[in-house]
């Protein structure tokens, strides 16, 4: 697999419409750890986004515990439409050292890909991977 590079990220607190709703700015490619709250969303720009891909998300184990086998959500927009949700496949979690992976293939992924967490309780974000096969 072939690692798919982003060229943005940002944070949306409040989330409250995700087929709308969008980042005011977005920040440069290195991601910092980041707390997920509930109704939060994360937002990743694609420098070439394949109709296919696998994402995997990296989270503190601590965080990760409770958090529901669906783990996440995601939509996908070009520059200028609407977000949509895209269609996941089921979500794989794995513990490497103190880290939760969660890990699942989505298509029909866009320029912009929003990640919003479904899970009650706060995830600790520490890296967000795409790749292609």
């Amino acid at each position: 697999m072939s690692r798919i590079h982003y060229t943005g990220w940002a944070i949306i607190p409040a989330n409250d419409d995700p087929l709308t709703q969008r980042p005011y700015s977005m920040n440069p490619p290195m991601m910092v750890t980041i707390a997920l709250d509930p109704g939060a969303s994360l937002v990743a720009q694609l420098k070439e986004p394949p109709e296919e891909l696998t994402a995997k998300v990296t989270a503190t184990g601590m965080s990760a515990e409770g958090q529901p086998e669906a783990a996440f959500r995601f939509y996908a927009a070009s520059e200028t439409g609407d977000f949509r949700l895209l269609d996941v496949g089921a979500w794989e979690v794995s513990f490497v050292g103190s880290d939760a992976v969660f890990s699942a293939r989505i298509s029909g992924a866009a320029e912009f890909l929003k990640l919003i967490p479904q899970g009650a309780r706060p995830l600790i974000v520490n890296t967000i991977d795409f790749e292609r096969e």
